[in-house]
């Protein structure tokens, strides 16, 4: 019999006693100490705050369900910019209602973990931001339907004539809507009780007459 050399005998008895002297060893003592429950105005807090997330993201996918339903059907129902006006809608839509589901789904979850004040008025404040850099981008989805639907008339086809016009006009309701929804839910942000700032208002909306006629309508956000 060929003996084994004297390296590979010491690593078989190193690999045979490394589970014994593993298995023998004591579990490390569990140093972390459990977080302290959280108080009755913190549990509050963080109840009205994922009840105003689950009713915001609500209503956005009731609008888009609505807008997709009412899109489909006046798209095979109706000719002109019309038609071009509700497929506009359904399309947009489809894309609202993603991001509403998804919405949905993360405050149900949100709302099974709840979290002390401090950390709750800081995913607020993020929330209110959030909301805010959407209500711009609605303003520029709002202008951009309206030089599409100014556009149409100019168009030296007629079926592009109608399909400038009908996406115009549907850009512009879809970006209205959503501009009332962003700067409502930054609002509703910031007038919860326990809010992100108590005492000191983080965002303030104004609405200014211009010279010229018509209004304006002016947003502060404070970081």
């Amino acid at each position: 019999m060929t003996s084994r050399p004297a390296w590979a005998l010491a690593l078989t008895i190193a690999l045979t006693l490394t589970p014994t002297l593993t298995s023998a060893a004591p579990p490390a003592a569990d140093t972390a100490e459990p977080a302290p429950p959280l108080d009755a105005r913190a549990l509050t807090y963080h109840r009205r705050r994922t009840t105003l997330g689950l009713a915001g993201m609500s209503t956005l996918t009731t609008w888009s369900l609505a807008n997709i339903a009412g899109g489909t059907i006046g798209n095979f129902t109706t000719t002109g910019s019309a038609h071009y006006f509700h497929q506009g809608n359904a399309m947009w839509n489809s894309v609202n209602l993603v991001l509403g589901v998804v919405g949905l789904v993360s405050e149900t979850r949100a709302r099974k973990r709840p979290i002390d004040l401090n950390a709750g008025r800081i995913k607020s404040h993020k929330s209110q931001l959030a909301f805010i850099i959407n209500a711009g981008l609605d303003v520029l989805y709002v202008s951009s339907g309206a030089v599409l639907w100014q556009l149409g008339p100019t168009a030296r086809a007629e079926p592009m004539q109608h399909r400038l016009t009908g996406y115009g006009q549907a850009l512009v309701l879809q970006g209205a809507f959503l501009f009332a929804f962003d700067v409502g839910m930054a609002l509703a942000h910031e007038f919860l009780p326990d809010g992100v700032r108590p005492g000191n208002r983080t965002l303030s909306v104004a609405i200014l007459p211009r010279p010229e006629g018509g209004a304006m309508l002016g947003i502060r956000f404070q970081r």
